[in-house]
């Protein structure tokens, strides 16, 4: 997840693990208890498809408001 701004928590996230990080490319990548974020466009509203699965070279997992990840 890129972004121009300052990214913003919401709901259970805790906003102090909420920071940006540069990318190599110049882009300024959004991080969440220093896990990037990235959005999976073909979910819905409230819906979580891509956790625990295997795709594009790596497995990919949610992050917990906590900030913990892996299989849950």
């Amino acid at each position: 997840m890129l972004t121009d701004g300052t990214p913003q928590a919401g709901g259970a996230a805790d906003a102090v693990l909420l920071v940006t990080t540069r990318r190599t490319d110049g882009s300024v990548q959004v991080t969440y208890a220093d896990h990037p974020l990235y959005f999976y466009e073909n979910e819905g509203p409230g819906e979580v498809l891509c956790h625990n699965v295997f795709l594009n070279g790596g497995r990919w997992y949610v992050v917990t408001p906590e900030g913990s990840s892996g299989p849950i």
